[in-house]
């Protein structure tokens, strides 16, 4: 299933890392919304796992029509 590096916030086009940069940065009152690219639906924005996943942004719910939201995630 493909998996997304970049999403869109209200700092306009990000990757996953800076997204990560960003997150990690902010106070937990103001922690940025990502959407995704294509459907414009929620994401949040997953570090690098220690099984090797790499860093992407994941669907908060399932969206059929999307083709970055991966079923096995949500």
């Amino acid at each position: 299933m493909p998996e997304s590096v970049v999403c869109i916030c209200d700092k306009g086009r990000l990757g996953i890392i800076e997204a990560l940069d960003l997150r990690h940065g902010s106070p937990k009152s103001a922690k940025p919304k990502f959407t995704c690219e294509v459907c414009k639906k929620p994401v949040r924005a997953h570090k690098e796992g220690t099984d090797g996943q790499a860093a992407h942004f994941e669907h908060f719910t399932w969206n059929e029509d999307c083709p970055l939201c991966d079923a096995r995630r949500v």
